[in-house]
């Protein structure tokens, strides 16, 4: 989670609300898998202490990973989560015992990383999964030595400036920029569904196919998604626009006319969200220059070790920066 401003991140808080578990959506509707899930069971093993303190959470995947692990092996991990957006109520995952996991986890929200609500010293080990980048990285880290116990460790997997990851969605993100604001596609519907009037089934619409208003945004609809065809040929961010735009048009039949422009509002707000998340991703992802400042930076706020190396996903991909910090 980025930032220190609640209100300037409303579209994480969107996005958690939507039940997604992990910030890659449906694509990990049950939890981190893999090398990930691999690298922090490792890391849950060899813990000391009990006390953990996941920050920048999201809701909550690595956290639950803990008490999975520590019910698995008899551990009575006591797990604590906090991001700054309004933490999820519920997940879309569909294995039952996620909810049941998550029962046990304190969950606070409203929390950036640089500022927590816990005592000094009151955990043996505070993680990390894709979330501390997006603070105030100086702050953050002196926060986290002040909760961690002598010994204590700050365990955590960062964004890589060039990751795997990174690079996809940087693709992404110039299919919502072509979308959004160059060809404002959403717009364009809105405009031409307006042009239907009161219509409210397919042979009404059709009646009005000779009408300037609807001839003129009809046009510029459909000139302005070839444009968008013909840039982004096979991609994937592309047909779920695409799918989106049909879907609000089929819809549109049975709505009444400020239903369907709420519809619309809808679905590009649902975009623009995905596009400033996206935005966040690429200020927040670390080159080699901002993990030596991490370093150097620990060092001065009295870390005794830093330990910093590729990550990397079980095909061997680099998915992003494995840090290590030991009070």
């Amino acid at each position: 989670m980025p930032g220190s401003n609640p209100s300037a991140n409303s579209h994480w808080s969107q996005w958690w609300s939507e039940g997604h578990i992990t910030s890659f959506g449906t694509s990990l509707v049950n939890n981190y898998e893999g090398a990930t899930r691999d690298h922090w069971r490792a890391i849950f093993a060899e813990l000391d202490g009990d006390n953990v303190l996941d920050i920048a959470t999201g809701n909550g995947a690595l956290a639950t990973l803990a008490v999975e692990f520590g019910e698995e092996r008899g551990r009575s991990f006591k797990v604590s989560a906090t991001d700054l957006a309004d933490i999820g109520a519920h997940t879309t995952s569909t294995d039952p015992r996620i909810a049941a996991w998550r029962e046990k986890i304190t969950f606070v929200g409203a929390t950036p990383c640089e500022h927590q609500p816990f005592d000094s010293a009151s955990f043996d080990a505070v993680l990390s999964q894709y979330g501390f980048e997006y603070s105030d990285i100086d702050a953050t880290l002196a926060e986290v030595y002040r909760l961690l116990r002598p010994g204590g460790r700050f365990l955590a997997i960062s964004h890589h400036a060039g990751s795997g990851v990174v690079k996809r969605q940087q693709q992404s993100a110039r299919v919502y920029h072509a979308a959004l604001e160059q060809l404002k596609l959403f717009r364009l519907l809105e405009r031409h569904l307006d042009s239907w009037g009161k219509a409210r089934n397919k042979q009404a619409v059709e009646r009005l196919a000779g009408k300037p208003k609807f001839q003129k945004s009809y046009s510029a609809l459909e000139s302005a998604l070839r444009q968008f065809a013909s840039a982004f040929p096979n991609d994937e961010t592309a047909a779920r626009v695409f799918c989106a735009i049909d879907d609000l048009r089929n819809d549109a039949y049975t709505l009444s006319p400020s239903a369907r422009s709420a519809a619309v509002a809808s679905e590009r707000e649902h975009f623009m969200g995905t596009q400033a998340r996206l935005a966040d991703l690429f200020a927040a992802a670390l080159n080699t220059a901002a993990i030596e400042r991490i370093k150097s930076r620990a060092s001065e706020i009295g870390y005794s070790e830093a330990v910093v190396e590729p990550f990397l996903e079980e095909t061997g991909t680099l998915a992003g920066w494995s840090i290590r910090l030991t009070r």
